[in-house]
This record gives C-alpha cells, sequence and structure tokens, in this order.
C-alpha cells in the first residue's frame, strides 16, 4: 500500500503498532492532525462481534477524525465538490465548521450547512427559529405569525 502511495508522490510513513485497534489509533493519532479511516458501517450484532472501532476512535480521539463508509459508492477522484455540514444550533454542531471550511476552500468546494428538526418539535414550538449562515428560516406558521403582526 505504501508503494503504491509513494507512486503517486505522496509522502509516505509506515508503523506497526501493537495493541487494542481503536486504543492503538488513538494513541497514535494524538500525534497527527487528522485521522482518516474507514468503518463497516454495521450495527447490531454485527458490530458487537466485530467490535465498534470507528465508534471508539470517533469518541476517544482528540483530533479531527474522517470516517469514510466502506462498500458504498466508491470515493471520487480528487477532491469533494459539495461538502455537508450538519448544524443543531450548538456550538458543539459547530465545531466542524472551521475544518470544513477549511476544506471547502482549498478544493474549491461549496459547503452547504444544514439543520434538522423532527416536525414534532417544530410544530410543539411554534417560536422555533434557525439561524444557519446568517440566513434566518423560520416555520411556516411561525412566519405566518410573524406577518399577521406587523
Amino acid at each position: 500500500m505504501a508503494r503504491r502511495l509513494a507512486e503517486q508522490h505522496l509522502v509516505v510513513d509506515s508503523r506497526v503498532v501493537v495493541g487494542p485497534p481503536a486504543e492503538a489509533i488513538i494513541q497514535t493519532g494524538a500525534a497527527f492532525d487528522l485521522i482518516a479511516m474507514a468503518t463497516h458501517g454495521r450495527s447490531g450484532i454485527g458490530r458487537w462481534v466485530f467490535g465498534p472501532v470507528a465508534d471508539k476512535v470517533l469518541h476517544g480521539a482528540t483530533v479531527p477524525v474522517l470516517l469514510v463508509r466502506a462498500g458504498r459508492a466508491a470515493v471520487a477522484a480528487g477532491w469533494p465538490r459539495r461538502i455537508l455540514v450538519p448544524l443543531d444550533g450548538s456550538g458543539l454542531a459547530e465545531q466542524a465548521l472551521p475544518l470544513a471550511a477549511l476544506l471547502a476552500r482549498r478544493a474549491g468546494a461549496e459547503l452547504i450547512l444544514t439543520c434538522s428538526i423532527g416536525w414534532a418539535q417544530a410544530t410543539a414550538d411554534r417560536a422555533l427559529a434557525i439561524d444557519v449562515a446568517g440566513f434566518s428560516v423560520m416555520l411556516p406558521e411561525r412566519a405566518a405569525d410573524q406577518a399577521h403582526a406587523t
């Protein structure tokens, strides 16, 4: 693998780390800027039997983790053209923005910010409004209330 990557003019360093996979990745990854790894995307018994390595790394790493779902559509060659950043209005979700923005800038990609609200939550709280990228988006009921109030 290292030889094939080196043939693509990449600087490659190969290491063998002994220990449980998730813990070894977390410890080794602490010295790097990003951990990129594939995940099987298993759930239920498959995850229990084979171990949740990606999940452990995702929750235990001190650096950003890029997970690629194996076995799905092949990863396109080159930089991504569109990057989705799910937000929920919390500071925690917004922590993905700096790296996503940097990747988008370097790739010349479109950055799409999205917020998903459960319909039951949205209808129960008619005053709910979301500010995404400086654009205020209101649910139809709230927008109608605002129009009648003016």
